[in-house]
Formats: structure tokens, C-alpha cells, sequence
């Protein structure tokens, strides 16, 4: 018997199918081995020995395999075909010779596709380990656990509240954080675009301002008012007529099939999803069979696939769409890796797979994959030049005609942003010179400059891409590491940098610059690739970078904090304390005559504060530059109490803005929430706040008092001892006895304190048909189908969750078995004091007298 390793179990069960009886499959779960988190893991001094252990859920796993290894003939590592995969086969070859298990013929076999054709192919002909390919992975995560373990410590150390660095994350953060500068320093300009509403043949078109009193009108040149009314009143007052008709044919090609990088691209801008879960899907849709490897540089496709392809599209469509020769494509990203092929369906002739999100992706990848095998459409672009009697002033309208569709018949790529203005999709009326189209009306509208958008998913992996920066396999979990961090967060599917991202950017730029530079990075980038091709030696690549690395981390732990946050107080000062439109000092404190503003560093992060202190307590959030919003986190007076007289001020804490009232024993304090009713908060409001809990009045069935308040979870109703949830703050306050006993009486109810309300079903086991829910626990998010509850890793999104990922976790999880519980063990019992026999007392002795203890030196 053969013992086959894979890394997924799905992949696992699939491939035995293909194999048969002589063969066992098992699977590794992923990586089973990593460098422990503890400093000394990888030791530059000792050439850079690095320390490997097994993962605690990996054990029952590895005997798993060493079991089977010790009754096979053969071994044969069939995990993925990248370096990944190649690492994970090392690791497992290591583990089994360090067990001395490890059967006499080893060979490594990788397929592209897991299909019986591909998988017996490549186990039929096994090749060696790569080691240029291992070596590039130890390198890889050498570099990252040295600028991890080394450049944490600093950042804790010297920027208080930071949290970690890494080699990859910062370049992708400051990326963040550079688009973030640009659109504050935007100053919107403004200007007015012209445009008449025509009419020729009964067909409407649009035609806009493009010479005006003899001058050509470009995006900016009209930038007042009164001049697009002086504009506006000639286009209206002219007769124009058709002087010129250019019509010109365009061929547009259709696109190359997916790579990992524009199949995330393109899942983020058609269907919504972030980049790990295009993966999560990606890797459930391989593992299945249904496409090719999902972790691609390549955009070419295999010989019999073409032909797959431009069949599959001859009984589609008619012979029209397939072109003449078969499409080749050559990729133009920097230092692709282009040992595999695009990402593709395994059968052409399937154009489904799996429902949900598996199916929509299933569908995005079949139909680039075989519209990159299509015809070229065919275009026709008009554009028609009309000018007035005068010949000073001129319309332009311009239109596109598709004569003949090709690959748009089928798949249309989509764009990150588009354009303010621009009619080249619009139909043009049949035109020729010297007609006179009716002008219905003339529309001037005013226009502001837009700054850069913020990236989104879709757009930072294009821009990480192009600057060769980490690489496409990568990118999912760096976003990741970033929104996990709270570096970022999202907002309608942009990247907005947090106040913690941009003080350790500002951090890096002046302490590590080098280190965040794109060109250092991607070049680094070249060096782990030429490891990988067998061109550098991965000691030396690790030498190069450890030797200036090491000393400017030492340089700078040498300093101290605050040597280090008055440095960040002048390199951060344009967006600390920009400049004022009426000229004032922006350093000078708003609360006292004669204090000025800097950076101060606390227990809890970053803060501008006076220099007076402590007689002048002003101090501003960093995330407030110019002391805008409710940056002052100094006692703001609202006003009275009219029941005590006593003083009701807003205050800043570590856990945001709070209320408080009186003093010692009698202090009250109450947190303001995000949803505050009206929007602003009032002396009315605060003390709202203060008064709470709300009675609401008394349950009519069980006699007992109904309480409306805001807790650590959110608003909630009190009946009983036990907790009702309402939806929002405002409840609190406007609710009623008739509607508190309804959501009382509706709520969940279950074992102890009342059973959760799952925030979804997704729906039933394809197994044992029961329902998977997803439910919010006491440590995070899980799934359960009544038996086995499964957390969510990290790296899940629960609201992206899918019921094929769900039942996996839960069918993983009953795998293990259930949960080991440790018990104390019990106490033993004091054995009860011999009783010694009576003996006569001997006569009491004086007591002595005690004497000084002599102080201990030091």
C-alpha cells in the first residue's frame, strides 16, 4: 500500500476515489508545522537555524499519518503546486524522519486540476522535492518572523498603543494611509460643463460645449458662474449645424482568464466579496474539481483546454465567435510565476458548479475563462463636430455603435472608477453634414474636482500588484492582517485608515523608512523569487537584509519615548496642526492664553496635549487634527441639573465619550452612544442618559417592575432577571408598556438565562439534514447544527459565510471529538492529628523577651 498526504481533507477524499484500493489518502490540514512564537525561533548568529513544532490541533492528525506511514511501502506528497504546498510536503517529510518512519520511496506528484486523468498522471510519474522552492519559503517566513519579533518590541516600547509590524502589512498600510494624506490636502476646484439636448430624426442625443468665443473648453477652463451663464446664453442663441461626421472602427480583445489577482479584483466589483473569501470559495471550487489551481500568475491556458474552450463556444454561439487561431496570452505582471495555468474550469462543457457563492464564482470564472477564446468585437465610435453661424462656438456629440458583439456577447469586464462624464456608450442619430439638429435645451452644471478614491479591495491588490509588491497568493491574508489589527476599517467597501494605522505608518516612514519604501520591498520581492528559481542562495538574501535591519532597530530602542514622539510631533506637525485660513498659530492651545499643542505619548496610545499641563488639562485625540469634532477630551460643561444644581460635563475616557455628574460616593456617569437620539447630545439628553435605567411600569401577568436601559451589550429591557434586546437607543426611551411585554413575550427563551436568537440559518447539513445556524457567542461567532458547535476562525467573515463552509467547520470540529475538559483534582483529605497521650504539665515558662530584628542591607 501507498500512503498519499494532501492538505484538505475534501481533497483527501476525492483523489482515493480517483486512486483505489492500493493507495490510502490522508490528509495534513494545512501546514503542520511553524515557527513557535517566541523569540530565538530563527537565529541569525547560527546561520540562521530556525526551530520548527508541530501545532497542538495537528498531533491526533500526524499519528494519524505516522501510522500509516509506518505499514506503507511507498510515500507520495500530492499537496499543492506552489511553494505553499511544497513546504507543507517538507514539513511532513520532516516530522516522519524525525519518527524514523519514513518509508524507503518518496516522491512528490502535483496536478493542476484534480481531475482522475490529472491526479493519476501525475501519481504515476512522482518527481523530488523542490528545494529552491522550500528554500524560498524558509526565507519568506525567516523575513517575516525577524521584522515581526525584532520591530514589534520597538513599536510597543516606543509608540505606546501600537500593536505589530510586518514586512508586507506596512507597505499595504502606508498605501492606506499615503490615498488618505492626498484626499486631505485635496482642494476642490470648481468648474461648469455645457451640454445641449439635440434632436434629429426623432432620436435624441447629447452634444456638449467643446470651443467657446474661439477657444477650446477643456474640463477646467469655465470655472465661474458667470461665465457658464455668458456660455449658456451663446449655445442657446446660436444655430448650429453639422459640419463634420467622423466615424471610426475599433476592434476591442477580450481579456485573459483569471489569475489569482484579477479573479479577486473582479469578485470584489461584480459580486461583492472581499479577497479571502474569493479564496475560501476558490479552494472549495478546486477541491471539488471544478477548476483549475486557484494561486496563478499564468494567464495561459492548456493545449486541450483551448480546444475544450473553442468548442464549447462553437455550441454556444455560431461559428462567427471563434476566432481563426487560438488566443495565447503572455502576462505582463512584474515577476509573475508562470509555472501554472490561468484559473479555468476543469470541463468546459460544465457551465455550472454548486449553488450560492460557489456557483456565482463558478460562473465568473467559466465565462472570462472561455470569452478570452472568443472573437474580437467589433465597434464603430461617431463622432460629430456641430458649429454655430458664427464658427466661434462648437458642440461635440460622440456615440458608440457595437456592429458585431464577440466576447461582449458574454463577459463584460468592469472597472474600478469610472469617469464624471463621457457618452461613448450613448447611439447617435444617423447624421451628415450640414444638418441642423433642433436644440430642445442647454443645461449648465456645476462641477467640483474629486479627490483620489479610497481603495477598495479590488483597487489596492491592482496597486500592490503593479508595484510588485508581495504576491497575489498572498494579498487576501494581508488585507486581513490589516482590518484584524485595526489598522483600517471598511466603509461601503473602501479602505479608511484609523488613527493606530496612521501613527505607526508615520512611525515607520521616520524611523524605518527604508523599510516601507515600494522599491526596497519589491525588490526583496525579486531576490525571495530568484531563491524560488534556484538564481540566489537564501542565507545570503537573509545576510544582505539582517545586516542593516538589526543595528537601526537597535539604534532606535536606544532612544527614549520621549525623544521618539518629539520627532513624530515634527514629522507628523502638516497633519497634526495644518495650517489656518486666517493665519493663527495652529499650535496654539484654544482652552489657555499661552500654551501650545504636541504630540504626547500615553498609556493608551497617542494624544495632542498643552504644554501647560497639569494647570491646563486640554488634550485632543490624535485622530483630530485641528482640533475638529469632539477632539477635546477635556471636561466640556453642558450645563445644570435643575434637580441637584450639581454640574453635568461630557468627558473623553479610554472607552470614548462619557457623561458625569457629582461627586465621590453620589459620582454618576453614563456612556453616550453612537445612535443618540436627535444626533447631538443636550443637557435634555445627558441627563436622559444619567436617569437610567427607565421603569417602564409593571407586567401585567407576573406583578413584576419592567426596566429600560443601556448596558455593555446595547439597549435592553430588565423583567425577571432576565434580558430582552432592543434595536436601538432611541427604544430605550420611547417605549411602551403594550410593546415591552410584546418583546418580552417574543423573545427566546431556553436553558439558564435564556437561549440565543442565531443571527442566521444558512440552511441544512447536505448530510444529516439538520439546520446550521450561525450564532454570536460569549468568544466570538460559531455555527452549530444542534450536536457540534464549530467556531469561526479569524480569517472567516460571518457575514460571508457560506452553508458549505459552515458544514465543513462543524463536520471538521465532530472529527476531533469532543472537547477535553480539565478538572481539578480533588482535594485530599487532612488525616485528623494523632491524639498523643496525657503527659503532666511542666511548669510555665517565663516568657522571652524578643529581640530587634537587625535592618537588611539594600
Amino acid at each position: 500500500m501507498k500512503l498519499v498526504v494532501v492538505e484538505s481533507p475534501a481533497k483527501a477524499k476525492t483523489i482515493e476515489g480517483y486512486l483505489g484500493s492500493g493507495y490510502k489518502v490522508l490528509a495534513s490540514y494545512g501546514h503542520v508545522r511553524d515557527l513557535p512564537r517566541k523569540d530565538g525561533s530563527v537565529r541569525p548568529d547560527e546561520d540562521f537555524a530556525m526551530d520548527w513544532e508541530l501545532y497542538g490541533d495537528k498531533t491526533k492528525q500526524m499519528k494519524a499519518i505516522t501510522d500509516a506511514a509506518k505499514a506503507s511501502d511507498g510515500l507520495i506528497l500530492a499537496t499543492d503546486p506552489d511553494r505553499e504546498g511544497e513546504a507543507i510536503s517538507w514539513h511532513v517529510l520532516e516530522v516522519l524522519k524525525k519518527k524514523k518512519v519514513l518509508p524507503q520511496q518518496v516522491g512528490r506528484a502535483t496536478f493542476n486540476a484534480i481531475t482522475k486523468a490529472a491526479v493519476t498522471d501525475a501519481i504515476a510519474h512522482p518527481r523530488e522535492l523542490d528545494h529552491d522552492l522550500i528554500d524560498a519559503y524558509r526565507a519568506r517566513r525567516a523575513l517575516d518572523y525577524l521584522v515581526g519579533f525584532t520591530l514589534s518590541p520597538v513599536l510597543w516600547r516606543k509608540l505606546p498603543g501600537a500593536k505589530s509590524a510586518g514586512r508586507v502589512q506596512s507597505v499595504a498600510l502606508r498605501l492606506v494611509v499615503e490615498r488618505e494624506r492626498e484626499i486631505e490636502a485635496f482642494k476642490p476646484q470648481e468648474y461648469w460643463s455645457l451640454a445641449a439636448q439635440m434632436e434629429h430624426g426623432g432620436q435624441g442625443f447629447t452634444a456638449r460645449l467643446v470651443r467657446w468665443r474661439g477657444t477650446k473648453i477643456d474640463r477646467l477652463t469655465i470655472g465661474v458662474e458667470g461665465d457658464a451663464m455668458a456660455a449658456k446664453a451663446d449655445v442657446e442663441g446660436g444655430r448650429f449645424t453639422v459640419e463634420s461626421v467622423d466615424v471610426k472602427p475599433q476592434r476591442r480583445n477580450p481579456p485573459p482568464p483569471f489569475t489569482t489577482s484579477t479573479l479577486q479584483q473582479e469578485a470584489a466589483r461584480k459580486l461583492g466579496f472581499s479577497a479571502s473569501h474569493t479564496m475560501r470559495v476558490a479552494q472549495g471550487l478546486y477541491e471539488d474539481g471544478a477548476i483549475t489551481y486557484m494561486r496563478t500568475d499564468g494567464v495561459q491556458m492548456d493545449g486541450s483546454a483551448i480546444s475544450a474552450a473553442r468548442k464549447a463556444i462553437a455550441d454556444r454561439y455560431d461559428g462567427g465567435y471563434v476566432p481563426d487561431k487560438p488566443r495565447q496570452y503572455k502576462t505582463k505582471a512584474k515577476n509573475a510565476q508562470e509555472a501554472h495555468e490561468a484559473i479555468r474550469p476543469t470541463d468546459f462543457s460544465r457551465d455550472r458548479a454548486g449553488n450560492g457563492d460557489h456557483g456565482r464564482l463558478y460562473d465568473l470564472i467559466y465565462k472570462r475563462a472561455l470569452a478570452s477564446q472568443m472573437e474580437s468585437a467589433a465597434l464603430e465610435r461617431t463622432s460629430v463636430e456641430l458649429v454655430d453661424g458664427t464658427g466661434q462656438h462648437a458642440l461635440r456629440a460622440t456615440g458608440q455603435v457595437i456592429k458585431f458583439p464577440g466576447f461582449l456577447a458574454l463577459y463584460t469586464e468592469s472597472r474600478d472608477d469610472r469617469g464624471e462624464d463621457g457618452d461613448d456608450d450613448a447611439l447617435l442619430p444617423i447624421l451628415a453634414a450640414g444638418d441642423v439638429p433642433a436644440k430642445k435645451s442647454v443645461d449648465a452644471e456645476q462641477h467640483f474636482t474629486q479627490p483620489p478614491p479610497r481603495y477598495s479591495e479590488a483597487s489596492l491588490v491592482k496597486k500592490l500588484e503593479e508595484l510588485g509588491i508581495g504576491r497575489p497568493s498572498t494579498y487576501a491574508s494581508t488585507l486581513q492582517v490589516l482590518k484584524d489589527r485595526e489598522y483600517v476599517r471598511i466603509e461601503k467597501n473602501r479602505f479608511f485608515a484609523e488613527e493606530s494605522g496612521r501613527l505607526v505608518t508615520g512611525f515607520l516612514e521616520r524611523f524605518f523608512a527604508r523599510y516601507v519604501e515600494y522599491d526596497f520591498t519589491a525588490n526583496l520581492e525579486d531576490q525571495l523569487d530568484d531563491i524560488s528559481g534556484g538564481r540566489a542562495e537564501w542565507k545570503h538574501v537573509l545576510g544582505d537584509f539582517w545586516r542593516d535591519f538589526k543595528p537601526m532597530t537597535e539604534e532606535v530602542m536606544q532612544r527614549q519615548p520621549s525623544e521618539v514622539t518629539a520627532e513624530l510631533d515634527g514629522f507628523l506637525a502638516p497633519y497634526l496642526f495644518p495650517e489656518r485660513e486666517d493665519g493663527s498659530d495652529p499650535r496654539a492651545c484654544p482652552r489657555c492664553d499661552d500654551g501650545r499643542l504636541a504630540l504626547r505619548g500615553g498609556r493608551f496610545g497617542a494624544f495632542v496635549a498643552c504644554s501647560n499641563y497639569p494647570e491646563c488639562k486640554y488634550t485632543r485625540r490624535f485622530a483630530q487634527p485641528g482640533g475638529e469634532g469632539e477632539a477635546d477630551s477635556g471636561p466640556e460643561e453642558l450645563g445644570k441639573d435643575p434637580a441637584t444644581g450639581l454640574t453635568v460635563e461630557k468627558k473623553v475616557g479610554r472607552f470614548g465619550p462619557y457623561i458625569e455628574t457629582g461627586e465621590g460616593d453620589a459620582k454618576k456617569r453614563a456612556s453616550i452612544p453612537r445612535d443618540l437620539p436627535g444626533g447631538e447630545l443636550t443637557l435634555e439628553s445627558a441627563l436622559q442618559l444619567l436617569s437610567l435605567p427607565r421603569e417602564v411600569g409593571t407586567h401585567p401577568e407576573t406583578g413584576k417592575e419592567i426596566k429600560a436601559g443601556i448596558g455593555r451589550y446595547g439597549p435592553f429591557l430588565l423583567h425577571d432577571g432576565k434580558y430582552t434586546k432592543l434595536s436601538s437607543t432611541a427604544e430605550v426611551f420611547e417605549i411602551g408598556m403594550n410593546a415591552a411585554v410584546v418583546k418580552i413575550a417574543e423573545a427566546p427563551v431556553g436553558r439558564g438565562r435564556g437561549a440565543r436568537e442565531p443571527l442566521k440559518v444558512l440552511g441544512k447539513h447536505p448530510r444529516t439534514e439538520a439546520d446550521i445556524k450561525l450564532m454570536d457567542g460569549r468568544y466570538g461567532a460559531y455555527v452549530t447544527d444542534g450536536t457540534t458547535n464549530a467556531t469561526l476562525p479569524k480569517s472567516v467573515d460571518k457575514d460571508e459565510l457560506t452553508l458549505e463552509e459552515a458544514a465543513q467547520l462543524i463536520d471538521e470540529r465532530a472529527a476531533k471529538g469532543p472537547a477535553k475538559k480539565t478538572r481539578k483534582a480533588p482535594a485530599k483529605k487532612k488525616a485528623p492529628a494523632k491524639k498523643k497521650p496525657a503527659t503532666k504539665k511542666a511548669p510555665a515558662k517565663k516568657p522571652a523577651t524578643k529581640k530587634a530584628a537587625k535592618p537588611t542591607s539594600g
